[in-house]
């Protein structure tokens, strides 16, 4: 009996040491996955953002009438990130006609 224990308790170990190897890689696998998709989430809503304020900010400034370089600068500061984050051409046509007003 103890040369059957003897023989077979190194496999036994690293039967546990595997089985508890693959439950922390599923549970590491798990969780990478949920942040990916929070990441990707905190993407879209920050996109969301700026793209309405974009929006906003260049309706409200094509409604004026003129443009300020203060006006053009902040456009172009909250347009930064937005590109890098894919932003559409949405943005892009508003802007344009931002940038054909009289700069005052």
């Amino acid at each position: 009996m103890l040369e059957f224990i003897s023989t077979h308790i190194m496999e036994f170990g690293w039967t546990c040491i595997v089985g508890i190897l693959a439950m922390l890689y599923k549970t590491i696998q798990k969780n990478f996955k949920k942040v990916l998709a929070d990441n990707q989430n905190m993407k879209f809503g920050v996109q969301a953002v700026l793209h309405d304020r974009l929006i906003q900010k260049c309706t409200y400034i094509i409604q004026r009438g003129h443009v300020t370089t203060d006006d053009l600068d902040e456009l172009e500061e909250l347009n930064k990130p937005y590109k890098a984050l894919g932003g559409n051409g949405t943005v892009k046509t508003a802007l344009e006609k931002v940038k054909q007003l009289p700069l005052k």
